[in-house]
């Protein structure tokens, strides 16, 4: 028979629960009840020079409400960086997009308006970790157990008949005493003997005849 197929994965544990937080920088972070937003350095007035900052936790289900900054083609003086893609200009990432960890970069040179990303709190809560933004790992290489062993299972009982019963054991000998050995040998028949023969006894020979 074909082995059992593998036990399924098991779910993965939910994302433990994060807090936005600016980690670095002079970015700023406000909350009002359940409205919350960040937004870049000296924001709404112009953004300082030489200033970069790093934001983590930020949850999917955002908004970009602002963004402007310097622009250049490749956005290498000021940007926003999101998952690994540069934002400048007015053209921002789109909502939703900047989820997890940004990071903002200013240069030495030219400042704008900068930028502000707002999200709603579920009951004033914080938001659950976003997603990772880098690729799941590969699964493990490692050999998974074998599988249990496929000889047969034991033969079920046979299902030949069960042989018969012992045959019952002889009765007893009857419990009625035998009897007892003759004593003695049987007494002589008490009938009497017979007679003598009733028979009467031949005729006396005839006389000879008288002589001449």
């Amino acid at each position: 028979p074909s082995p059992p197929p593998p036990p399924p994965s098991p779910p993965l544990p939910p994302l433990a629960p994060c807090s936005v937080s600016v980690d670095s920088g002079p970015c700023s972070l406000t909350k009002n009840g359940t409205h919350s937003c960040v937004t870049s350095p000296g924001f709404p007035g112009d953004y300082p020079n030489d200033k970069g900052c790093t934001i983590t936790c930020l949850p999917a289900a955002n908004t970009v409400e602002a963004f402007d900054v310097e622009e250049e083609t490749s956005c290498q003086y000021d940007y926003l960086e999101v998952n690994g893609v540069k934002y400048c200009g007015t053209s921002g990432p789109p909502n939703g997009e900047p989820a997890g960890a940004v990071q903002w970069v200013s240069d030495f040179s030219v400042t704008a308006k900068g930028w502000k990303i707002c999200w709603e709190l579920e009951n004033g809560s914080s938001p659950s970790a976003p997603p990772s933004s880098m690729p799941s790992p590969p699964p493990s290489a490692s050999p998974m157990l074998p599988p249990p062993s496929t000889s047969p299972a034991a033969p079920p009982p046979s299902a030949s008949p069960s042989p018969p019963p012992p045959a019952a054991p002889p009765p007893p000998p009857s419990a009625s005493p035998s009897p007892p050995p003759s004593a003695s040998l049987p007494p002589p028949s008490a009938s009497p003997a017979p007679p003598p023969s009733a028979s009467p006894s031949p005729p006396p020979p005839a006389a000879p005849p008288p002589p001449p």
